[in-house]
């Protein structure tokens, strides 16, 4: 009993000297503070949410002076011309600012980790945002971000001496130091993450991308929030998955001349109403470029065409139009800024048929074929518009038997395109028109072509999840 005793008040001791000591640590007499920085359409619980999450990295500052200085200045606070002009020399060791953008793919949260000295942008991110707080699976990764960008501004200041003596030493530095987006690899079974800060670190390796391997590292020793091992990887993967459905009506028209032997047979319909529906999938592969694989379909509804028989008595003969096409595409950002276009290509495989209930004038068929496009768009009105060109050329290898009977070649080619504007609603919802026109070209034994022209004026609403 007394030796239980005597080991239960060791344990005590023992705690309070810890205790004691540990304020003395060069952990905590090295924390840096941060200067967590909104623009003015972020919610301030969002501010509040990722500078309380940071203070277990440092102290956090408040934000107020540095926004009314920087707006005595007339510089917008998120701007590094006001870092520059407002922090160097005050101690603080990593400013991260907010900001929200919306573009094509959706509404997104946009942080930056800059510099006080100088405003670089040492590391960014680009995350799907619907508004309010931040949500609980981010915690880790915007962690980890910052923790990378503090290794790197210290490795930074530890090669200050050095590039001064070698005038290369400074490319050299920011080269290395430059991340952005790609989350860190795992490190390897069985090694031991270094301590961050701690005296056994005075030999830190000299150049930024020891530093990094360092902080990556260390971030499997980091402290895990409440979520789970599955949320956390989830959240550190560097693919986002956005997926996009999408319904409307349009009006459309449809023009066939088929030239034969005894003549050319005509079909022209339209304008009719007609439905259009798609399923879009968006892989960010990083915060300026994206992968989408589309399916969509269209088709005319209650199409009625006048067909005359032999018996010589007009008639109303039901028709179907439509369309189906399935799209692989990748498109990238001309530039950085939220507002920069944006240029793609697509290839795909399009299918377009006609045919009647009862045979008319002109024979029920379907053609089709592999097909190329470019995507180029355009964003304005601070991400809230999109416009958009593509232009498209087809090779049609797939005719049906009914046109190559009477004498239409088995193969041919389309081009067409189409424009239109989408207009963002909210954080998941859009709502899109557009015009699209095609013409396909199929020679024949006859002097003229084949020639079919389809055209389609769509507007549909758009959900994203």
């Amino acid at each position: 009993m007394t030796r239980a005793l005597h080991r239960s008040i060791a344990a005590i001791l023992l705690g309070l000297c810890v205790a004691i000591a540990l304020p003395a640590h060069p952990l905590h007499a090295q924390q840096p503070s941060i200067l967590v920085v909104r623009a003015q359409r972020v919610p301030p619980s969002l501010q509040r949410d990722i500078a309380g999450l940071l203070s277990s990295l440092g102290e956090s500052i408040s934000d107020t002076d540095y926004v009314k200085a920087s707006r005595r200045m007339r510089l917008s606070p998120h701007d590094p011309q006001a870092i520059v002009a407002l922090l160097p020399g005050l101690g603080i060791g990593l400013v991260v600012t907010i900001e929200t953008t919306t573009h094509d793919a959706g509404r997104y949260l946009r942080l930056s980790y800059r510099s006080p000295e100088t405003g670089d942008e040492v590391v960014k991110d680009e995350l799907p945002y619907r508004g309010g707080p931040l949500p609980s699976s981010y915690r880790n990764w915007v962690l980890s971000q910052a923790r990378l960008a503090l290794a790197t501004l210290a490795a930074r200041a530890r090669q200050a001496p050095a590039a001064r003596s070698d005038p290369n030493a400074a490319a050299r530095a920011w080269r290395n130091h430059t991340r952005t987006q790609r989350p860190p690899p795992a490190p390897e079974l069985g090694e031991s993450p270094p301590e961050f800060g701690d005296d056994s670190t005075a030999q830190a390796p000299a150049d930024a991308a020891t530093a990094h391997a360092a902080a990556l590292s260390d971030n499997e020793a980091f402290v895990e929030d409440d979520d789970t091992d599955h949320e956390k990887d989830a959240d550190l993967a560097p693919r986002v998955l956005q997926m996009d459905g999408l319904v409307g009506l349009g009006l459309g028209q449809r023009a066939v001349t088929l030239p034969t032997q005894s003549g050319p047979r005509l079909l022209d319909v339209g304008p009719f109403l007609m439905m259009d529906g798609a399923v879009r999938a968006r892989v960010r592969l990083a915060d300026s470029a994206q992968v989408l694989l589309a399916l969509r379909y269209s088709t005319s509804v209650a199409l009625q065409a006048e067909s005359t028989p032999a018996a010589g008595v007009p008639q109303s003969v039901p028709l179907r139009s439509q369309r189906f096409e399935v799209v692989l595409g990748a498109v990238g950002r001309i530039g950085t800024g939220a507002t920069e276009p944006w240029l793609g290509v697509q290839l795909g495989y399009a299918v377009q048929d006609l045919h009647g209930l009862i045979e008319i004038t002109m024979p029920r068929y379907s053609i089709g074929g592999p097909f190329a496009r470019v995507d180029l768009r355009a964003v304005v009105a601070e991400g809230r518009v999109t416009l958009w060109a593509m232009p498209e050329g087809q090779w049609l290898v797939g005719v049906d038997n009914s046109l190559t009977r009477l004498h239409v070649a088995h193969s041919g080619f389309a081009i067409g395109g189409e424009l239109g504007i989408g207009v963002r609603l909210s954080s998941q919802f859009l709502w899109e028109t557009s015009y699209r026109e095609s013409h396909s070209f199929l020679s024949t034994l006859q002097s003229d072509a084949f020639h079919d022209l389809e055209r389609a004026f769509t507007t549909r609403l758009v959900v994203q999840r």
